[in-house]
């Protein structure tokens, strides 16, 4: 099983992944459809199905849906509570 710092780090590297912003600059407090991440559904999409991938290579049978990720006001920390949750 990943580390507490592993999951944040993959998280924060999907998320700068898929925002175009260096993962150096990807705070837990961003959140993901305000500025400077401002997804639009297409990159959350992208980035539910890269981190439901994460999550079920460890935990089969657990899943992240689209519905978590585009919660309002969703955060970068959100996000990796939600995957520390299921794994």
């Amino acid at each position: 099983m990943p580390t507490s710092s592993e999951i944040n780090r993959v998280v924060k590297h999907l998320v700068s992944l898929y925002s175009g912003l260096k993962e150096a600059s990807v705070s837990d407090a961003m959140v993901l459809v305000e500025a400077p991440l401002k997804f639009e559904d297409p990159g959350l999409n992208s980035l539910t199905l890269s981190l439901r991938g994460y999550v079920k290579f460890f935990k089969p049978e657990n899943t992240i849906v689209l519905k978590e990720v585009k919660k309002k006001g969703q955060t970068v920390a959100g996000l990796i509570s939600i995957v520390k949750e299921k794994i």
